[in-house]
């Protein structure tokens, strides 16, 4: 559990790419979003590392952790509130620049993020991949990073900077004026 390989970083940085891609804002809007939600993204990782690990820990390290007491053994659960409070965060962070997420696609973004652990256990069990299908090997694989950051893009779904950046009246060369609609 000392590494998540290479998932987390890249999900993170093709989650700001398709946040460029995705939303309209002024420059500076953008680079402090972006800034926001890069750090909140390595607390994000810190914290749910940290529990994780207290959580899965095994072998000589885990008799001293059971014979000290550790001021930080409450994380040991913390997987479970970090985990489906990330849309809510996500939805916060994006209000107060000025992208408003509707709540319904905030409350599946939460459901996506409690049911995607067992979702990518399954999907390593089927395409047989190298480990067991676990938690950890879900993490390690990237399947459950992927299918996290798939769940906080949901909060982004119908909100007004995504619609107006995607309507054919924000792009003129989408509309096609010789067809008849009528």
């Amino acid at each position: 559990i000392s590494y998540f390989h290479y998932a987390v970083p890249a999900a993170i940085v093709f989650f700001l790419a398709w946040l460029n891609l995705s939303i309209t804002m002024d420059l500076r809007k953008r680079i402090g979003f972006q800034v926001v939600v890069a750090i909140s993204s390595v607390v994000f990782i810190w914290l749910l590392n940290l529990s994780l690990t207290r959580s899965f820990i095994s072998g000589p390290s885990a008799l001293l952790y059971a014979m000290q007491d550790d001021p930080l053994d409450f994380l040991k659960y913390g997987q479970f509130v970090i985990i489906p409070i990330a849309p809510l965060i996500v939805a916060i962070i994006s209000k107060g620049f000025g992208v408003k997420c509707k709540p319904i696609f905030v409350i599946f973004s939460i459901i996506l993020m409690i049911a995607s652990p067992e979702i990518a256990v399954y999907i390593l069990d089927l395409t047989n991949h190298k480990g067991s299908p676990d938690y950890i090997h879900t993490l390690k694989s990237g399947y459950l990073m992927s299918m996290w950051f798939f769940a906080l893009g949901l909060t982004f779904i119908d909100s007004e900077e995504v619609v107006r950046r995607t309507t054919p009246t924000h792009h003129a060369d989408l509309i096609d004026n010789n067809s008849n609609h009528g």
